[in-house]
Parts: structure tokens; sequence; C-alpha cells
């Protein structure tokens, strides 16, 4: 039941954000139009359309076979629900990428087999892989970097991300934008980072955002192996081998998921409901993001189910390369910069299936105002 009240709070939302939103002359008679719409929702297909997207096509990673599939999956689904206007809207990413094989072990002071898994967007590592002394970096100020230069020539680097990112990841990656430069310059081999979930379960996101290919060869380790290599470093030289397969390409064509319901009397304002589509590999991208992206194409069906047509126009939006950036999401709003004027409300899920307890304005204290007789409830 939670996705299906997360997805009625979507569509009410949307309902409220410029009252009267739709086209029945009667406020009163809106309390029973969203009654209706919850109904809808309650007794809809949201399960076995996470179903369908989750199960059936399963991770989603941008610019992959399977998010392709899934974008395509999306558009017959709004078609499905009488949309008329839906399309494919392009942007580019910087390169492709294909998650293959990876393998590793600590060779000494222990012999033990690794759990790990590449980075995302990192390259292969020589054929045969490659075989090191570990060095922890904690700090990766250029300063701090170029001081040890000479030390980890020929080394495998060890992040030390609790301490990097303990600032925040927005301080964070433009270091690390200048860290992998200045590891390659440096002749690292390879670059390990731990990973936070217990049970040395892996995410193995990419080492940096915007789909740029790494410099050199990178994986993320198990949060109990990484823990043990941490122990040993402490204790003296920790060495081990590591190999990594990838696929890369160069620049490639990602497509985001566009459906427009038009407004029947004020068709050029618009109110835009989003989620990304795409999703990390290792899931079936259920809670990040499939139930976003359920809500969204919900909204959809429960809005056409009423066969009436909203006052402005909604267009409906899935994203692809949220996971690499927020690339699919920036890249609607360049391509839409004219019409942006015309926009009255930005409604994004991105939370998962959980319950449902309102909207962020992140930092907004001017939508807060303007929201706030609606979250006290106007009815």
């Amino acid at each position: 039941m939670n996705l299906r009240h997360a997805v009625a709070l979507t569509v009410l939302a949307a309902m409220l954000c410029a009252v009267p939103l739709l086209s029945w002359s009667q406020q009163s008679s809106e309390k029973a139009v969203t009654d209706q719409l919850a109904a809808s929702i309650y007794n809809g297909p949201s399960m076995a359309t996470l179903g369908e997207l989750a199960d059936g096509i399963g991770g989603r990673l941008t610019g992959s076979p399977a998010y392709v599939r899934s974008a395509e999956w999306a558009v017959a689904k709004f078609r499905s629900y009488g949309i008329q206007n839906v399309r494919l809207e392009p942007f580019i990413i910087p390169a492709g990428w294909q998650r293959g094989t990876a393998t590793g072990a600590l060779l000494t002071p222990l012999s033990r087999p690794l759990n790990l898994a590449s980075l995302g967007w990192a390259p292969s590592t020589p054929a045969g892989g490659v075989q090191g002394t570990v060095v922890l970096i904690s700090d990766v100020e250029p300063d701090a970097l170029r001081s040890r230069e000479e030390g980890i020539r020929g080394k495998i680097v060890f992040l030390d991300t609790a301490k990097i990112y303990a600032d925040g990841y927005g301080k964070a990656i433009p270091k690390m934008e200048a860290a992998w430069r200045l590891f390659q310059k440096a002749g690292v081999l390879a670059v390990i980072t731990p990973d936070r979930e217990k049970s040395n379960v892996l995410n193995a996101h990419d080492g940096l955002w915007g789909a740029k290919l790494l410099s050199i060869p990178a994986a993320e380790v198990g949060m109990e192996d990484s823990k043990l290599i941490q122990r040993e470093l402490e204790r003296g030289t920790v060495t081990l081998q590591m190999t990594i397969e990838n696929k890369t390409s160069g620049e490639m064509k990602v497509n985001n998921v566009i459906a427009e319901i038009r407004g029947s009397e004020r068709p050029d304002d618009w109110i835009l409901i989003g989620a990304h589509l795409d999703s990390w590999d290792f899931g079936t991208g259920a809670q990040d993001n499939g139930a976003g992206a359920v809500s969204v194409l919900e909204v959809g069906r429960a809005l056409m189910a009423l066969g009436k047509a909203p006052r402005r126009s909604i267009r409906l939006a899935l994203w692809g390369g949220e996971e690499q950036g927020l690339l699919g999401s920036y890249a609607y709003t360049q391509t839409h910069l004219r019409e942006l004027n015309d926009c009255i409300a930005v409604l994004n899920t991105d939370n998962g299936a959980g319950h449902p307890k309102g909207w962020k304005v992140e930092g907004r204290e001017d939508l807060k105002k303007a929201l706030q007789p609606l979250s006290d409830g106007v009815w």
C-alpha cells in the first residue's frame, strides 16, 4: 500500500500546486475529483506495473540495453493510457559503460579473496590485472597529493572516503576530479574504495559524476574486507591483486521519456511531474527509482481515466542519467529554456515507496510559505 499512498500524494499535490488546477467549475467539485483519483490509484495496477519494470527489465544502468528497453516500455505504457503526445527526448553522455567481471585478493600479509566490484565508468585493468602495495589516502587536496606523488607511484591507492567526504559530496567532488588526474600522472596502478553496507554487500557506484570515464581502474571493496585492509595497514605492508574487465565507449545518446496531457483552458501553462527511470545495475531498481517512475506513470493513467482534460497542461517525465549526476533532467531544462517561465510547478519523486510524509522544498522558503496552507489541509 505504501507505493499507492505515494502515488496518491503525487497526484493530489499536482492538482493542488496551482488551485484550481482542473477545469471543473466549482472548487467543491474538486474534492470529489481527488477522491475519484485516489480510489483509482488505490485500486489500480501500480504494484503490477512496478513488477513489469523491476522484475521484467531489472537494473537499468544509463545507456545500457536494459535502459533502452525500459524507455521503450514506458513509452508504450503512457500510450496505452490514451496519452497521445509521448516522445523520447535525447541527450548525450560523454561515455558509455557496461560492467564486466572483477576479481581481487589479498596477497600479504594474509592470503584471502576480496569481495569487490568495478566502480562505474572505470576502465579495465591491463590483461592479467594489477598487483601492488596498498597506500591509504585520506586527503585529496592537490598539494597533499603532489607531496606524496613518489610514494604512490606504482601503488594501489585506498581512498578513506569517510574522511574525504566528511564535509559533503558537493565540496569533495571537485577535489576528486583533480585527484583522478593526479593519480594517473603519478602512475597509480588502481584505486579502491570501501563500501558502506554491512555484510560485504556492494553498491559499486561511480567515482565521479557526469558519465565520464575514470582515468585508471577503480573498484569498491565490501565493508568487512575494506576494514580488514585498513587494520592490516595499521600493522604494516599490505599487497593485493585485482583484475577488472569492462566495456566502454565514446559519446552516446540516451533518451528521457516525456508525455504530455494538454490543458483545456491554459495549455501553455504546465506542471512537470518527474522521476528518474535509470538505476544502478546490482539490484532491480525497484526503490531507486522504480517506485518513483511508476508513480509518474500512474499519474498519467489516473488522470486519463477521468476522461476530463486538466485546466493546465501536465508534463510527465522519466529521466535518464540521474545516477550519473542529474544528466537527463538538466538536459531537459536546457532544451526547454524558453518555456520554463510557463512552468507553474515541478514535482519530482526519488525517495522510494516508504510512508509519504510530504514534499521537500530544498531550502526554498518562498515555496514553503506558499504550500503551507496545503500542508495544513485546505479541505
